[in-house]
């Protein structure tokens, strides 16, 4: 039988806008379990106990817990680590081997909100609701937008008319450096169409259930059916649990079992190391917007026990005990995948010394890592051939108002062009003031499925100004 210990960090009971405001948020959120067989459990635990006794002046209440290590004192990873905590997580890492047993889910705040908003948007041939809430909850994270950030927590009702406006200033703002921000551009065309049919938000508690999917996945996978749970007693987390069949699970105080004050710790180190990466990375401000954002030198500056700890993290987090369910996440996970590269690039270094030789080379080599995993993480968003039907998922039937093309010519700055799940071609157009989606007349359907087409290729010519010429009822579009 396994025994398993559930604890999780930057959790938020409710999403409101004090919560959000507060300068200790963080838009993910990090579940973590920790088991071993139940013959290892004595030996383990006495491991923890001559941890717990070397470190006994970073007890609080009897307990070393993960808010032991301040944010700041991981400001730019292990490079950041004092005397004191470098020796404190060094030794806490090392009670993990082969006998122990991780599982790790990351899950983004806003993403979870972002599902609340296209809940009843359902993946069609015209368009990819999954990657379109992916690129609303980038952008959100990314540029924190204080009008879109305000309207989620408190005036849902407002939120898409406040994300129209931020879509619509990022496209403006694109188009200046449109050979960096092409990509961007067309995306957040595509997002204006599918703000057409927007729902209000209806609730922001949130919902536990997403860690237990995947440890499901987890157990089956590596074959453990004879199992028990305890989770860090919260009545949400333990209901969630139990509604997905894990009968075998119960609340427990971190006093009273050792499993729970491992997986506290990890989740916490885990995800400080997030947020650090997070806040280096963000932009601060809007003149920052179009420039792109490497991790800093600083992070790269360690000698060889700093370097050993990423080493050990990378061990167990992904390569002792590897499962593909072993590290879950939702479909926006840029902060968990930005610290699995870190780790890889972290695996490649032999010494500090050699790290030290290529420092200046190590923000863009992290970046190009980083740049992989995505693409493949963005291939597996897009793939849809096992993939689970969603339930209660409908199509998509726009409610763009039709464009009116009279006999004639008339030029427009067309921004992008689209279809929705009928197949109606769609077309959004600068006007000034705002960006508006129309539906085009049926003849020019073919066009705009080859537009879409090509849509974020090298090939793509949007934005663009459009002469639309109308003859005899028939109608023709040619970019300028």
């Amino acid at each position: 039988m396994y025994k398993f210990y559930y604890d999780e960090s930057e959790h938020s009971r409710k999403l409101t806008l004090e919560t959000v405001k507060d300068d200790g948020f963080y838009d993910g959120f990090v579940a973590v379990i920790v088991g071993w067989d139940e013959s290892d459990e004595a030996d383990i635990e006495r491991r923890y106990e001559r941890f717990g006794c070397m470190h006994s002046d970073r007890k609080s209440n009897g307990e070393i817990k993960s808010t032991t290590v301040k944010p700041r004192q991981l400001a730019h990873g292990f490079a950041s680590l004092g005397k004191a905590n470098l020796s404190l997580i060094g030794d806490f890492l090392s009670l993990f081997d082969e006998k122990v047993r991780v599982y790790l889910c990351y899950e983004s705040k806003t993403e979870y909100v972002a599902e609340q908003l296209f809940k009843d948007y359902g993946n069609t041939g015209g368009i990819d609701a999954d990657l379109m809430r992916y690129s609303i909850v980038k952008s959100i994270v990314q540029y924190q937008p204080k009008s879109i950030v305000n309207a989620m927590y408190d005036d849902p009702s407002s939120l898409v008319d406040r994300l129209r406006e931020f879509y619509y200033e990022r496209i403006r703002q694109g188009i200046e450096n449109i050979q960096l921000k092409r990509k961007e551009v067309d995306q957040y065309g595509q997002i204006l169409m599918l703000l057409e049919g927007a729902r209000r938000v209806e609730t922001l508690d949130w919902d536990y259930s997403e860690p237990f999917v995947g440890f499901l996945k987890y157990l089956t996978e590596v074959g453990i059916s004879d199992y028990s749970l305890v989770i860090d007693r919260e009545d949400k987390t333990e209901d969630a649990a139990r509604r997905l069949g894990i009968e075998r699970s119960s609340g427990g105080d971190s006093k009273d079992y050792f499993g729970l004050r491992m997986a506290d710790m990890l989740a916490g180190v885990v995800c400080k190391l997030m947020k650090a990466l997070r806040e280096e990375l963000r932009y601060h401000d809007e003149g920052e917007f179009v420039q792109r954002r490497l991790v800093g030198e600083t992070w790269f500056q360690l000698d060889d026990r700093r370097l050993g700890l990423y080493k050990k993290l990378d061990d167990i987090a992904i390569r002792t005990n590897n499962a593909w369910y072993k590290v879950c996440a939702g479909s926006y996970s840029d902060d968990l995948v930005m610290l699995l590269a870190l780790l890889t690039l972290m695996r490649g270094l032999g010494s500090a010394a050699e790290l030290r030789s290529v420092a200046r080379e190590c923000p863009e080599r992290l970046n190009t890592i980083a740049c992989e995993m995505l693409g493949d993480h963005y291939r597996r968003v897009m793939d849809k051939s096992d993939n689970e039907i969603r339930v209660g998922s409908v199509p998509i039937i726009s409610e763009a108002r039709a464009m009116l093309l009279p006999e004639g010519q008339k030029t427009a700055n067309v921004l992008s062009v689209g279809y929705d799940s009928l197949g109606i071609p769609l077309i959004l157009i600068d006007e000034g003031e705002m960006a508006v989606c129309y539906r085009l007349p049926d003849d020019l359907r073919e066009w705009a499925y080859t537009l879409a087409g090509i849509a974020g290729s090298d090939l793509n010519v949007l934005p663009s100004t459009v002469l639309f010429t109308t003859r005899r009822g028939k109608h023709y579009a040619d970019i300028l």
